[in-house]
Order: structure tokens, then sequence, then C-alpha cells
């Protein structure tokens, strides 16, 4: 699996900006470590690693859409890249690797929605 997960980067990976980077928003008040940034198919994009049993489809993976909108979102109040683009590649056990890839944008309603329930769930338990 892992050189399936090499050979499937290579093919989109132009540079590489950092792996395992940690990032944080201080307007949203969150924290996390991208798999990796930088520039996939000529766009500044976070590309996040991910397995599975099984195949998955778009529709089964939104919540890595909002992981990597929230790095997107940290990495661009820390540097200021402009990143508007999610990379995700998944390798399946006895299977070819799939490339997810869309734009972060429309997944910014839901990461606030889910930042918002979380701030909500901590005041209800400190009561």
């Amino acid at each position: 699996m892992s050189r399936d997960l090499i050979r499937a980067t290579e093919r989109g990976v132009e540079e590489i900006w950092g792996q395992e980077q940690v990032l944080w928003s201080n307007k949203y008040r969150y924290a996390g470590r991208t798999d990796m940034v930088g520039i996939w198919k000529g766009k500044p994009t976070i590309i996040d690693f991910k397995t599975s049993k099984k195949k998955k489809n778009q529709k089964q993976i939104t919540d890595y859409y909002i992981q990597g909108c929230a790095y997107a979102v940290a990495h661009n109040e820390m540097y200021g890249t402009g990143i508007q683009d999610v990379a995700i590649i998944m390798t399946i056990d006895g299977d070819d690797p799939i490339v997810f890839e869309k734009s972060a944008i429309p997944f910014l309603p839901l990461l606030k929605n889910r930042r918002a329930e979380f701030d909500k769930l901590q005041r209800a338990q400190d009561s």
C-alpha cells in the first residue's frame, strides 16, 4: 500500500512546502497536523493521506474535506498562502488508490458549523 500511495502522490505533487506540519487557527481556535501541503497539479493544496479497507465515494468522505478545509484555513491564516484546494489520496486494501480533489471553499460553512457545535457542547459540559 505504501508504494501505491507514493506512486499516486508522485502523479500530482509538483512542490512540497511541508509534511506533518502543525497548523492552527487563532480565528476559529483549533489546531492540527496536515500530512502534506504544497503544489498539486499547479495549485496550492492541502494533501491528505487516508487508508481504507473498501472503496469510498465523494459522499462518504465529507469529513475528510472538512478536515482539509480546516488545514487550508489555518495555513492561509498563518502564511497567507491562499490555499483553496484539497487532495485526498486514499489507499485501499487490494485495490488501486483513489485520488479525490475538490475545492475547500464549499466546506467552510460546514467547518464553521462544526466549530460552533463544539463550542455549544463545551458550554453545556461546563454548566
